[in-house]
């Protein structure tokens, strides 16, 4: 019921009905497109054919062409096992990891009701630059070497017969 809801709520499974929906219509267009293109005479049902099967016997003593497998072994008996309740422990299940005991003994909790407002980073210091050797261009200035500069090559059309009337 899940996976309904989830195709007709979602937008992945609203895309998903979109794309079923485009291949069988794409299906049916080309099946009909298919028969309706094909000649009349290739549309015909195909003709059975009556094969003579009076010469053919097979031999009485026919061999296999490999050996026999042997004889699979029988199930293992399980009647005497059971499940367990939900969330049961599973007795004696050998477990592979040793469990982590850290050192907590550096930790200490504060008292009750303190205000934790003040715990930030201290301020980092400002890093020391030196920034003797920069300068500002003066305004107006060409910044850019010439080969990276705009150039305009192109002349603006001529507008001067053009005029509003009134």
């Amino acid at each position: 019921m899940t996976a309904l809801k989830i195709l007709f709520t979602t937008d992945t499974g609203l895309a998903s009905l979109a794309v079923i929906g485009f291949l069988i219509g794409m299906g049916a267009f080309f099946w009909r497109l298919f028969v309706r293109k094909m000649r009349e005479e290739e549309r015909a049902e195909p003709v059975s054919r009556e094969v003579d099967t009076t010469g053919l016997a097979v031999d009485a003593a026919a061999e296999r062409l490999s050996e026999e497998l042997p004889t699979p072994p029988p199930a293992p008996d399980t009647s005497h096992l059971d499940m367990g309740q939900v969330g049961e422990t599973i007795p004696n299940l050998a477990s592979a990891d040793t469990p982590l005991t850290p050192d907590i003994n550096a930790f200490s909790l504060s008292p009750t009701g303190t205000d934790f407002s003040d715990c930030h980073p201290p301020a980092s210091e400002a890093l020391p630059l030196d920034l003797s050797n920069l300068d500002l261009a003066p305004p107006g200035a060409d910044v850019l070497e010439a080969k990276y500069r705009k150039q305009d090559t192109k002349a603006a059309p001529d507008t001067d017969h053009i005029f509003l009337q009134d």
